[in-house]
């Protein structure tokens, strides 16, 4: 299957707001994709995953995410709202073994205030479920359908910045970055979707840098004057 990485720019207009979709080239993929850090990036990860949920050798175990993302593992819903109130996560990284743990609403309202949204072998129409966006589904995006082979990663990140009622009217509009009418102000934001399977440490490396690059991506949004 395909790498896919999809970008979409929302860009704020007087009455109309349009959505450019750009389709970015991966970087070449040589024997052994690299981390490009010695360190963790610093930012507020959480890894909810249910108690033994992998082997510790396997390429999702916590370990692996803690070293090299400086991630939080937790197992238990609680633990994530815990971490949350002691300072806003930049990401959350769901394995499908903890699926039946997670709490929506929360969820929902996280991916909208700019939370990233990881799910390591939750197919894009369960993950579109979860924090309540069809958009993230569709085109038949990573359908259990065209399962791949092995574990693989999706991760979502949108944030949309402007006027309360214009934010209101794109997220009830189900236009998914066609343009809307009745935009009064201007307002930006960013919608992002990337998905390939993890078979090797280099599938694994490639995913850490995607997460940080959505995090980054949403942080420009949020922080732009």
């Amino acid at each position: 299957m395909v790498k896919k990485v999809w970008w979409f720019f929302l860009l704020g207009l007087v009455l109309l707001v349009s959505l450019f979709e750009l389709n970015t080239s991966q970087p070449t993929r040589a024997d052994t994709v690299e981390l490009p850090w010695d360190r963790p990036p610093g930012y507020r990860i959480v890894y909810f995953i249910a108690d033994r949920g992998v082997s510790p050798d396997s390429l999702l175990a916590p370990s692996r995410l803690e070293n090299t993302l400086g991630a939080h593992t937790v197992h238990t819903w609680s633990e994530v709202l815990a971490i949350n109130r002691s300072g806003p996560i930049d990401a959350l990284i769901i394995h499908d073994s903890s699926l039946s743990l997670i709490g929506w609403e929360w969820l929902a309202t996280a991916y909208r205030q700019g939370v990233v949204i990881a799910a390591f072998n939750l197919y894009a129409p369960t993950l579109a479920e979860l924090v309540k966006d069809p958009c993230i589904a569709r085109d038949g995006w990573v359908s259990g359908a065209d399962p791949y082979p092995g574990s693989f990663y999706i991760i979502v990140s949108r944030f949309i910045r402007g006027h309360p009622d214009d934010i209101h009217l794109i997220e009830t509009s189900g236009s998914c970055g066609r343009a809307v009418a009745g935009i009064k102000h201007p307002v930006s934001g960013r919608f992002q979707r990337s998905t390939h399977a993890i078979g090797s440490l280099s599938d694994y490396n490639f995913f850490a840098r995607i997460l940080i690059s959505h995090i980054e991506e949403i942080k420009e949004v949020k922080e732009k004057k």
